[in-house]
């Protein structure tokens, strides 16, 4: 007469065991995986983030031309740079058809963390306006550009004054007397800067330097300098 066979209770404890380790197995190897995709996924945002930010900033840049602005009967080409902080005039608005005063700087971000790169701008609709500050108090439209940002700097290349650029352009042997500044008004050089430069220090460690040329002049008037004509 056969008897039913079954498990003993030394081979059930070594299969409930092994299923634990296997059940354990699996569960490590999810959480790690689920570990490694969120910081893979959160790197790839940050990347992202900072090459649009770079991109948009270099358009942005690389749109700047030499504006004649009038100020108190006195006009001049507008632009206005310092170590945190650039006003000029780019070609084409975000926002409208033609050309815009913008503004780039730096605010401690809301969120606590870093500082943001905040972009705003107001579009033209005459050739030339007045009182400058009116217009930089009144911007239309504002974006956050780039944040997380823990140091940001502007810095400007280009002549320290219009004269030098003139008698520079009158010489047979010309040398480029150009030079790097930390502050650059156009108001007072009469000129804008040729190259802008923008060095980035982000909250992660991450660093983006971009150099930028940018145009100094309008040929129309500088002929009108040199030439009379």
């Amino acid at each position: 007469m056969n008897r039913n066979q079954g498990f003993s209770l030394v081979e059930l404890l070594v299969s409930l065991t092994l299923l634990s380790l296997i059940v354990f197995t699996g569960t490590l190897a999810y959480q790690t995986f689920s570990d490694y995709w969120a910081r893979e996924k959160t790197g790839f945002k940050d990347a992202y983030k900072l090459a649009r930010g770079a991109s948009l900033l270099h358009t942005t840049l690389e749109d700047i031309k030499p504006y004649l602005v009038v100020e108190n009967k006195q006009p001049y080409f507008y632009f206005e740079g310092g170590e945190t902080v650039l006003r000029a005039i780019r070609q084409q608005a975000v926002t409208a058809e033609g050309p815009a005063l913008f503004e780039l700087i730096t605010k401690s971000s809301e969120t606590g963390e870093g500082l943001d790169l905040i972009y705003s701008e107001l579009p033209l609709k005459q050739s030339n306006f007045q009182n400058i500050q009116r217009h930089t108090d009144n911007f239309s439209y504002q974006f956050i550009l780039m944040t997380g940002i823990q140091d940001l700097s502007f810095s400007f290349f280009g002549w320290p004054h219009f004269n030098d650029f003139a008698n520079q352009y009158s010489q047979d042997n010309r040398i480029d007397e150009q030079q790097w500044f930390g502050f650059y008004s156009a108001k007072d050089t009469w000129v804008t800067p040729t190259q802008v430069r923008v060095e980035v220090v982000m909250m992660g460690g991450k660093t983006l330097k971009l150099d930028v040329p940018v145009a100094a002049f309008r040929d129309d008037l500088i002929d009108y300098y040199l030439t009379g004509e």
